[in-house]
């Protein structure tokens, strides 16, 4: 995307960019999704047929949030965390040096959308979700609170796994 189009980039377009490719599938999809790529997917499940789907450590809808996360965010820039948060926010279960090489390869997001995930902005219907579900929520997750993943996977009726001594980046951890 361009950067002025990538500064308005919401969690809803991500929901949406989900349906493009879905669409040239010749069956429901099964979708995984991890932190905003988590709301992203259940956004897109409560409006489309999935065969099945897991949420990695995933934002939650407001209904499940609680206290927001105050990142620092400049509506007029791309986001990327500060290198001294990054470690501590995602791969806390990681050596220094494995944290400073996932750090370096973050990409930057939109600012709206790191503002709906870290401020619980959005509301989701989740009763609209008819799918079996697996939620994975980090023990140590600094971002987006165990708790609040585990209300999710209760309010979803999903299966739920806690991932011990692990933070928000589980993918790289």
């Amino acid at each position: 995307l361009p950067e002025n189009l990538a500064l308005v980039r919401s969690i809803a377009d991500v929901s949406e960019e989900i349906e493009i490719v879905a669409r040239d599938l010749n069956r429901a999809p099964v979708v995984v999704g991890h932190s905003m790529g988590g709301l992203a997917a259940l956004t897109y499940a409560c409006h489309h047929q999935v065969a099945a789907m897991s949420l990695i450590t995933p934002v939650v809808p407001r209904a499940h949030g609680g206290e927001p996360i105050y990142l620092p965010i400049d509506f007029d820039a791309m986001w990327l965390p500060p290198s001294t948060m990054a470690g501590r926010l995602f791969w806390n279960a990681a050596d220094d040096k494995s944290a400073a090489r996932y750090t370096s390869l973050i990409c930057p997001e939109s600012p709206i959308a790191v503002f709906e995930a870290t401020r619980w902005t959005l509301d989701i219907d989740t009763a609209l979700v008819r799918t079996p579900v697996h939620v994975f929520g980090a023990e140590c997750d600094a971002l987006v609170p165990e708790k609040y993943v585990r209300s999710l996977a209760r309010g979803l009726g999903a299966r739920y796994t806690q991932l011990r001594d692990e933070g928000h980046g589980v993918p790289l951890n």
